[in-house]
C-alpha cells in the first residue's frame, strides 16, 4: 500500500480522535458554567479537507502510474 493510501485512515482516526476530545472539553466546559472555546478551526471541517486533499493526491497519483 503506497504512503498516500495509508495516509487516509491514519488521518481520519486522528482527526476523529481530536473531534472527540473538542467535544469532551466543550461539554466540560458547559457542566462548568462556562462557554466552550472558539476553535479557530474545528477537527471535524479540518479532517474532511485533510482526508478530501489526501484521497485527490492518491487518485491523482494511481492513474498517472502507467
Amino acid at each position: 500500500m503506497c504512503i498516500l493510501c495509508t495516509a487516509i485512515p491514519t488521518a481520519v482516526v486522528m482527526g476523529v480522535a481530536k473531534n472527540t476530545k473538542q467535544k469532551a472539553e466543550d461539554d466540560q466546559a458547559l457542566q462548568e458554567g462556562l462557554q466552550p472555546h472558539k476553535r479557530l478551526i474545528p477537527a471535524a471541517p479540518a479532517t474532511a479537507v485533510v482526508v478530501a486533499g489526501l484521497m485527490a493526491l492518491s487518485i491523482f497519483y494511481h492513474t498517472q502510474q502507467g
